[in-house]
């Protein structure tokens, strides 16, 4: 473990880093986390349903998977570029 010397400006840069940030960033923060966790679970969903459908050679199952395939696709997209919009936004003013 780094000597107190040196632990010390490193707490204290952090401390001012997360001073400066606005205040609404935390809840961007909470929010794409739920929200990934929920879309992990339509992943795993949708892999499921996929290698169902290949097992058991049954098209309406098959037709179902590539749709949610679709889906889990772009709440992944959503859930990665809402962030990014974010933060290409100035802060509103409070």
């Amino acid at each position: 473990m780094p000597p107190a010397a040196v632990r010390q400006p490193a707490a204290s840069l952090l401390d001012r880093t997360i001073a400066s940030l606005y205040p609404g960033s935390f809840h961007v923060v909470m929010a794409t986390g739920i929200v990934s966790n929920g879309f992990v679970l339509l992943g795993m969903y949708t892999v499921a349903t996929d290698r169902l459908s290949l097992a058991a050679d049954y098209a309406p199952l098959q037709t179902v998977s590539r749709v949610m395939v679709r889906v889990a696709f772009a709440a992944w997209l959503a859930t990665g570029l809402g962030p990014l919009d974010s933060l290409r936004r100035p802060p509103r003013a409070a």
